[in-house]
């Protein structure tokens, strides 16, 4: 469950307290509160803690200056406790704060991953048979942390379930029944946009027929955007009975408090049915997205879910920018969840270090707010992950414990919801998690949503990291089929690309990679990818401006360890050395 890295320092706080030198010497400290201090400070993703929060922790029941004393003391007995056993400077102080650099320690509490197996009848116990008899605030937050520890190791990542459909057999045929869709159990408190189904027009109002077609395609497409985790629905029959009542659409969407509404009709031709729909703004009637969509005759049933399943893929897609949208052309505001959320969505979107780091701080803000929200932890675990992997943070060793630890909270809090799976997926894939987990979580996310867009999508990646070549490129594509306008799409074609480099399909994934590039031309990914693909294609010129353009993204390193197959990292490695 915890793996460790090698030529550092390690602190283990599973079980009994231990502390060990690089070379694998026990250091000793017989002072209760000096092993206290390593815990609080460990526990910690930035390792920095202030001198008044300590002294309250551990000296709560003194006064100020006696506090202020012990607090001393301690940290100079510990400090030369250190220096004596060859650790020097591993814990830093000034008149406010005391630091204890992470970077040099490995602390196993931080690594801690969700099982795969159900045999829970053993786990560690946080600073087992540990107290401080009168520091009521360490023991507080010492209770606080096995339960949280304990839930950690409870957690097992459930198998996907029987008869899960593939990514192989999704591509030969047509999507599941609607019903095999619908997520188990959809997560509270989500900050959803929402939208209301109006019944589709289907020609003369006074036909019966006509009118009973269009309300049922209407509730198909209520019922499959209803899947999806981040979309709240009002019931087409409640729209349905306001607009006999003659209520306009505008006054519609007041009455039910929804932001959206989805307004279409139904035409049927010779050799096929004709659907055409939009989003409109209920708030100022503005019309957000139109489109229209052919499909051949068949049984009624089965063909309004079919039109359903091909359309609500795109609706969420243009709720979604519409949403990211709102939320990057207001200020920022801290007091309110919702906002926070999709400003910081946004932000990573759009993959700059300034946005980034911006997106850091609203995703901390947001997890405060929503301690309890799997869905915000996991955004705060893949921005912390997101920050690491290139390297667009002051303290990427940081970053990676504070994703690792957001990781843990959100499948313990919510790990049947699909979306948080696929960030915590994304996670351990940016981190250099364990694999085989990001794959299950995969597997379980497909098992629950099959046509779930995201989910192939972080499974393709998963793949790629995981020198699966062939599937990534299936789920990338299939990603695409289900929802070709996503708001991923080119990096979606850059995997493909890179899929088709790692197959030694050169002229496919040069064409696939040059097309991304010409979308996200800043993307480490593709850059690294086009690059390879035109050096093997002979297209010089195309590869040395790639190249000019590598070397002046900033730490080459970054661009190396993103890139996913070991062989290409390293003949991308030599080639860009050789100019």
């Amino acid at each position: 469950m915890v793996a460790m890295t090698s030529g550092k320092y390690r602190l283990r706080l599973l079980g009994s307290f231990a502390l060990f030198s690089a070379d694998g010497a026990r250091i000793s400290l017989t002072s209760k509160r000096a092993c206290a201090l390593l815990a609080l400070l460990a526990m910690t993703p930035s390792g920095e803690r202030a001198r008044v929060w300590l002294q309250s922790m551990l000296w709560g029941s003194r006064g100020i200056e006696q506090a202020q004393a012990s607090l001393r003391r301690e940290l100079s007995s510990l400090v030369q406790t250190l220096d004596a056993s060859g650790a020097p400077a591993l814990i830093t102080r000034n008149a406010s704060h005391v630091v204890l650099d992470l970077d040099r320690i490995d602390v196993d509490a931080l690594a801690i991953t969700p099982r795969l197996d159900r045999d829970v009848t053993l786990f560690p116990v946080f600073l087992e048979g540990f107290d401080l008899p009168g520091c009521d605030e360490f023991e507080d937050w010492l209770r606080t942390q096995r339960r949280r520890i304990e839930e950690v190791c409870l957690t097992v990542i459930e198998p996907p379930l029987a008869g899960s459909v593939t990514p192989q057999a999704l591509l030969g045929g047509p999507l599941p029944p609607r019903s095999d869709l619908v997520v188990a159990r959809p997560p509270p408190l989500v900050p959803k946009p929402s939208i209301a189904v109006l019944p589709f027009s289907a020609g003369d109002t006074s036909n019966r027929d006509a009118v009973e077609r269009g309300l049922m395609l209407a509730e198909a497409i209520s019922m499959s955007l209803a899947s999806y985790p981040h979309i709240f629905v009002v019931s087409t029959s409640s729209a349905a009975m306001l607009l006999e009542r003659g209520q306009l659409p505008g006054e519609i969407a007041v009455t039910l408090g929804v932001q959206y509404l989805l307004e279409g009709t139904l035409a049927e031709g010779e050799d096929a049915m004709r659907v055409s729909v939009r989003i409109v703004d209920g708030a100022n009637g503005i019309q957000r997205w139109a489109s229209s969509f052919r499909h051949p005759h068949g049984d009624a049933l089965a063909l309004h879910d079919e039109i359903a399943q091909a359309i609500t893929p795109q609706i969420w897609t243009r709720i979604d920018q519409a949403e990211r949208h709102r939320g990057l052309s207001r200020p920022a505001r801290m007091d309110n969840s919702y906002h926070l959320y999709w400003r910081a969505n946004a932000l990573l979107h759009q993959w700059t270090s300034a946005s980034i780091r911006e997106a850091l701080v609203l995703t901390e803000d947001l997890v405060a707010h929503e301690s309890e929200s799997g869905w915000a932890a996991s955004l705060c675990a893949f921005c912390n992950a997101a920050a690491f992997s290139t390297g667009w943070t002051a303290n990427p060793e940081a970053a990676r414990r504070t994703a690792m630890l957001q990781y843990q909270n959100a499948l313990r809090l919510e790990p049947d919801n699909v979306e948080v799976m696929g960030y915590c997926a994304g996670t351990l894939a940016l981190t250099g998690g364990d694999l085989r987990i990001a794959d299950h979580l995969v597997d379980r996310a497909l098992s629950l949503f099959p046509a779930y867009q995201p989910s192939l999508f972080w499974g393709g990646w998963v793949d790629l990291a995981s020198d699966r070549p062939a599937r990534a490129s299936e789920r990338f594509e299939l990603s695409l089929r289900i929802n070709p306008v996503s708001g991923v799409r080119a990096h979606a074609i850059t995997g493909i690309g890179l899929a088709r480099l790692m197959m030694g399909e050169i002229d496919e994934a040069y064409a696939l990679l040059f097309e991304a590039h010409i979308h996200i031309p800043q993307y480490a990914l593709t850059m690294a990818g086009l690059y390879m693909a035109a050096r093997l294609k002979g297209e010089t010129s195309v590869a040395a401006t790639i190249a000019t353009r590598l070397r002046r993204s900033g730490d080459l390193d970054r661009v190396f360890a993103l890139f996913p197959s070991p062989m290409h990292r390293a003949m991308l490695e030599a080639s860009l050395s050789q100019g």
